[in-house]
C-alpha cells in the first residue's frame, strides 16, 4: 500500500494534511494489509487494516499541525504493534472529527482487551452518523467482538461468562447506539 491508499484513508477535504502526514512515516517493514471501506462525511474512505511502519522520530513529527498529527495518530492505530496502537488512540478519544469513528471502533473489534478498556474508560463521544451510514461494519465488528469473547473469555476467569459483560461489547453497544447492531445480539 502506498502512499496514495493511505491518504485515502480520509475524506477528501483532508488530503493535503494527510499527505504531509504520511510524508513523515518511515517506509512500511512488510506490505501494508488491504484495506477496508467505511463511508465518512458522505465518502467512501480505504482505510489499512495493519501497517507495518515503525513510528517516525519525535522531530519529524514535532512540525506537523493538530489535524495532521490526529491524521498520523489514527494510521498509527492501524499499527502491528499493540503498545504503538494504543498509545497513539490516546489523542483520538477527544476528537470530534467524524473520520476518527472507524479507527476507534475498528479498535474495540481487535483482540487486545488492555485497548477495549482504555476506550471504555475515555468514553469518547457516541458516533451514531458513523454507526447508520456503515451498518455492516459496525456487524461485522460485533461479531469480532462476540467472535473473540467466545474463544478468550467466555469460559475464563475474567467474569465475562455473558457476551453483555464483555468490554468490547458495552463499548461498541455505547459507541454505535443501536445502529448496524443485529436482532439477535
Amino acid at each position: 500500500m502506498g502512499e496514495i491508499d493511505l491518504i485515502a484513508a480520509f475524506p477528501a477535504r483532508f488530503a493535503a494534511d494527510a499527505r504531509v502526514a504520511v510524508e513523515v512515516m518511515p517506509p512500511p517493514r512488510l506490505w501494508n494489509a488491504t484495506p477496508f471501506e467505511v463511508e465518512v462525511d458522505g465518502e467512501t474512505v480505504a482505510i489499512p487494516d495493519r501497517l507495518y511502519h515503525v513510528e517516525p522520530t519525535p522531530a519529524a513529527e514535532s512540525g506537523l499541525t493538530a489535524t495532521q498529527r490526529l491524521i498520523l495518530d489514527c494510521l498509527y492505530t492501524r499499527n502491528n504493534d499493540g503498545w504503538v496502537r494504543q498509545r497513539r488512540l490516546a489523542t483520538l478519544l477527544d476528537s470530534t472529527e467524524p473520520f476518527v469513528a472507524p479507527f476507534v471502533l475498528k479498535l474495540v473489534g481487535e483482540y487486545v482487551l488492555e485497548i477495549v478498556r482504555t476506550i471504555e474508560d475515555a468514553a469518547p463521544g457516541p458516533y451514531p452518523d458513523f454507526a447508520a451510514r456503515n451498518p455492516a461494519f459496525v456487524g461485522l465488528t460485533m461479531a469480532r467482538v462476540i467472535s473473540y469473547w467466545n474463544e478468550y473469555y467466555r469460559r475464563s476467569y475474567r467474569g465475562y461468562r455473558d457476551y453483555h459483560d464483555y468490554p468490547g461489547y458495552r463499548v461498541l453497544r455505547r459507541l454505535t447506539g443501536s445502529a448496524g447492531n443485529r436482532s439477535s445480539v
